[in-house]
């Protein structure tokens, strides 16, 4: 099942953690949808702009899979309305949450551990104008900045 043009059911659910602990990371109808939402707002624009494969890691996780990972219930994975960003293309990912942040409707963007590291954005119908922008450290620390302040910290 396709969830958009480029984005399918089987991205969504897809989860190294699951196969190997033998998790069926089953989503519910409200789930699909916040995962279709997701699509329609964030991910399948962001794939139009770049004309690239967009390289997804961790998506929808039922509460099982989210508690053998370690993360908690508030987590927008648990609903499948976000999603962690590996790699676009051969863009840097500081310049995917530059062009995210100034051009597309998000809930949540989270720069984890960049350079190197990966995107998270979350996206819920209805909560798209909070715009919350955070930078995840080394340390496991989360700060909310502006872009400003992200771009700052990561050429420091």
């Amino acid at each position: 099942m396709n969830l958009s043009k480029n984005f399918t059911y089987r991205e969504m659910i897809k989860s190294k953690t699951a196969t190997k602990l033998g998790i069926k990371n089953a989503p519910n109808n409200s789930e699909i949808d916040n995962a279709k939402y997701l699509c329609e707002q964030t991910l399948q624009p962001l794939r139009n702009w770049y004309n690239v494969s967009v390289l997804l890691n961790s998506w929808f996780r039922c509460k099982k899979l989210n508690d053998a990972v370690g993360s908690t219930d508030r987590s927008l994975h648990r609903i499948a309305a976000a999603v962690d960003i590996d790699k676009v293309g051969n863009i840097p990912l500081i310049e995917v949450v530059e062009f995210i942040y100034n051009n597309l409707p998000f809930t949540e963007l989270i720069a984890e551990y960049l350079p190197d590291g990966w995107i998270h954005v979350g996206t819920i119908e209805g909560r798209e104008n909070e715009r919350v922008l955070k930078i995840k450290d080394k340390k496991h620390k989360y700060k909310i900045v502006t872009l400003d302040e992200l771009k700052e910290i990561l050429n420091g």
